[in-house]
């Protein structure tokens, strides 16, 4: 009896603390994965997105996740700039990559080097989502 009342006190903490230990990507993650809340607090995931990019575990992430949301805000300039910033905490990323040459698609000067680009990015990961989809 006494093991069960301790594994669900254990439980119970586990739900109870999840939120509170929750670190700012995960928490504008939450955000920004639930529409109701991103048309409420799009500015909270924003801060916390840029929170977390000063966290190296996560860096890359947030960065990323930051340019998405600020290219969903028509902020093009900001998007772009957060997603150099994720590939220049990893080259390889290709998430990142492939959102800078979306935007550079918008400028008909630049779209036929990105679709290129693109091209070979979706040649060496065939299962880049980012990539696929804007071709």
């Amino acid at each position: 009896m006494r093991r069960i009342v301790i594994s669900a006190a254990l439980a119970l903490l586990c739900l109870v603390a999840t939120p509170v230990f929750a670190g700012d990507f995960e928490e504008g993650l939450k955000i920004a994965r639930d529409p109701k809340l991103l048309a409420t607090r799009s500015n909270d995931a924003e801060r916390l997105f840029r929170s977390a990019t000063k966290d190296a575990k996560n860096g890359k992430d947030a960065w990323y996740n930051l340019g998405l949301l600020l290219k969903l805000k028509g902020d093009v300039n900001g998007a772009r700039s957060a997603f150099q910033s994720a590939v220049q905490l990893d080259p390889k990323y290709h998430p990142a990559k492939a959102q800078l040459l979306g935007l550079d698609l918008r400028d008909m000067g630049k779209a036929q080097g990105a679709v290129t680009q693109l091209e070979a990015i979706a040649a060496e990961d065939p299962f880049q989502a980012a990539a696929q989809n804007l071709l």
